[in-house]
């Protein structure tokens, strides 16, 4: 794994996030490893990572028979969700153990370790060319100042400390459910809007608001039985939240509209899929949500 030395946290997820997450983590420990797709030809994004891992430390791998039998403190996922099972077979193949797994995610998933923790993020991460400073390149994020939420558990408690120390604001928040939904909002109505009205942020609430409110309204009916804990927790004015909460990422681009211009799978089950799933089993009409899927 190019290091003799124990492996203090293995990053599952070489892109933005895993990236950003991989590079803070050599701050506060031993070796860390990033674990990355290995792209079948030369990328501008591709040499970017490797610029940054080489900058922090980082160990960059692209094969899990290169991480066999190793134990480490932390697991950290940063894949898209829709490979989450595919991580948790292959780490289990390799016999890849860890004292914590940590989840971090968009949407709404189901626990996948024993000894995990989910960790919703509401920043947006990109890599801004730099020439002639530093290694030419660096990850900008913007609503850095927002916590990575997570429960209030044990591990995650311990998750929080760590992240602190890295300099990641993070919060274990008894209102974890709450700051889920409330992000989660936010993904369902812009993510795949984006794609559709070929736009950022701005461009959606100036031209999208109409079918974001249905988004919205869809949503709210369809969870608000299923997430009673978090919905007990909103506010009076949480609509008003969500599209401020929209507005604070400005001219960037959803996640999932970057991954469409890229050419790579789109996450949809832990978003807007999830809402058609739960609208089903409750049977609920969400005719907004399921035109916006099939598009």
């Amino acid at each position: 794994m190019g290091t003799e030395r124990k492996p203090f946290a293995v990053v599952i997820g070489g892109g933005r996030v895993g990236t950003y997450l991989a590079c803070k983590l050599t701050k506060v420990g031993g070796p860390v490893i990033l674990k990355g797709r290995g792209a079948s030809k030369p990328s501008k994004m591709k040499t970017q990572v490797e610029l940054l891992c080489k900058e922090a430390g980082v160990v960059q791998t692209t094969s899990y028979e290169s991480l066999y039998d190793t134990t480490v403190e932390y697991v950290f996922i940063t894949t898209k969700t829709y490979d989450f099972d595919a991580v948790q077979k292959d780490l289990e193949a390799a016999n890849v153990k860890a004292k914590v797994f940590v989840m971090i995610h968009n949407g709404i998933v189901k626990p996948m370790f024993e000894n995990s923790v989910r960790v919703v993020v509401t920043q947006s991460w990109d890599f801004h060319e730099t020439p002639g400073e530093g290694v030419g390149v660096k990850i900008v994020v913007r609503n850095e100042e927002k916590p990575w939420a997570m429960p209030n558990t044990p591990q995650a408690k311990e998750i929080e400390a760590l992240l602190t120390k890295c300099g990641i604001n993070a919060s274990a928040s008894k209102e974890f459910e709450f700051m889920l939904l409330k992000k989660y909002f936010i993904n369902g109505v812009a993510n795949l809007c984006a794609i559709l009205g070929d736009c950022n942020c701005n461009g959606l609430l100036a031209d999208h608001r109409d079918r974001m409110e249905l988004l919205y309204a869809e949503i709210f009916s369809v969870l608000k039985n299923i997430h009673p804990e978090g919905f007990s927790m909103m506010p009076s004015d949480f609509h008003e939240a969500v599209f401020a909460g929209l507005a604070t990422y400005g001219e960037h681009f959803p996640s999932t509209k970057m991954d469409f211009d890229a050419g790579l799978d789109l996450e949809i089950g832990s978003l807007n899929g999830y809402v058609l799933d739960m609208a089903k089993e409750q049977g609920i009409k969400v005719p907004a949500t399921e035109e916006l899927v099939a598009l």
